[in-house]
């Protein structure tokens, strides 16, 4: 697919993030992008895996999870504000959404944390059969990594472009990529809410045998064990859609059980001189 094709759509996508509040007709949306209504539609759905309709309410119930979970606003307010004419719509997709009302969800938030071993959300349209690229039996390798903070409407993809890139020019530096395997990401702790702040993330390159490296590098062991890889193509901006798919969709149909060790992603492309559309990043699930 063209790479104007995606930039058209990715315009229509961002323009429906800044007006989840109002309803916005397929016509003109695809005035926006500069589509026929018809062809604007086959085009959204293949780059974004979604329907107008399907993204605009994930959308919509993504922020609701964000304001129940981090404000003290009525669940009126929240549904008026996201574009629910009703409490009574907005009870009825959330709860198809989420799996529970929005009153039992925010009491429940109130309770635990969010856990890094668990999507950050769910996802409505997850597939109820799902299987994972591959499970692979992995050695016990090293990982080389500098660790940034912050965490950007549940997903750190914003929040740690700056230290991928960062890591990426030490680690060349140092000279250690000539020997490494892979580039990954790792989140190894509990992000207390959706967007936040001192949310921990790692990205550097694995190794298979221990290394030396210098500040501001750190080093750690990554287990060997049963990885369940789940292959995402595309944009980073969809990986949380490939997360939910492994956690929400295959997960609790697998019968398998989660190592206690942090999830992390590998970059298979460098993100610098490949398009975004011929991105691939293997999403990481530690089992027993």
């Amino acid at each position: 697919m063209q790479l104007d094709h995606r930039r058209r759509i990715r315009n229509v996508m961002l323009y429906l993030d800044n007006n989840l509040d109002r309803f916005v007709s397929i016509g003109a949306l695809a005035r926006i992008a500069c589509f026929s209504p018809f062809h604007f539609q086959r085009i959204f759905q293949t780059v974004t895996g979604e329907t107008v309709l399907q993204y605009q309410q994930r959308k919509r119930l993504e922020l609701a999870v964000q304001l129940l979970r981090e404000s003290s606003r009525s669940i009126i307010d929240i549904a008026l504000s996201i574009g629910y004419q009703t409490p009574t719509s907005f009870n009825k997709a959330f709860k198809k959404w989420i799996g529970t009302t929005p009153t039992s969800f925010r009491q429940q938030s109130d309770l635990r944390p969010l856990s890094s071993f668990e999507p950050l959300l769910q996802t409505g349209n997850v597939k109820k059969s799902v299987y994972p690229h591959r499970i692979d039996d992995l050695p016990e390798m090293q990982f080389a990594f500098i660790e940034t903070q912050g965490l950007w409407k549940g997903s750190f993809v914003k929040a740690g472009q700056p230290a991928f890139k960062k890591a990426y020019e030490i680690i060349r530096r140092q000279g250690l990529n000539v020997n490494g395997n892979h580039w990954i990401g790792m989140i190894p702790f509990k992000p207390e809410r959706y967007t936040d702040a001192m949310a921990r993330f790692r990205f550097g390159i694995l190794f298979n045998q221990q290394i030396d490296v210098q500040q501001p590098l750190s080093t750690m062991k990554v287990a060997a064990g049963r990885v369940a890889i789940f292959e995402h193509r595309g944009p980073y901006e969809y990986l949380l859609q490939t997360w939910a798919l492994a956690y929400n969709g295959w997960l609790p149909r697998s019968n398998e059980i989660l190592r206690d060790m942090a999830p992390y992603e590998i970059y298979m492309n460098n993100p610098w001189n490949t398009p975004p559309e011929q991105w691939v990043t293997r999403v990481c699930v530690p089992i027993v």
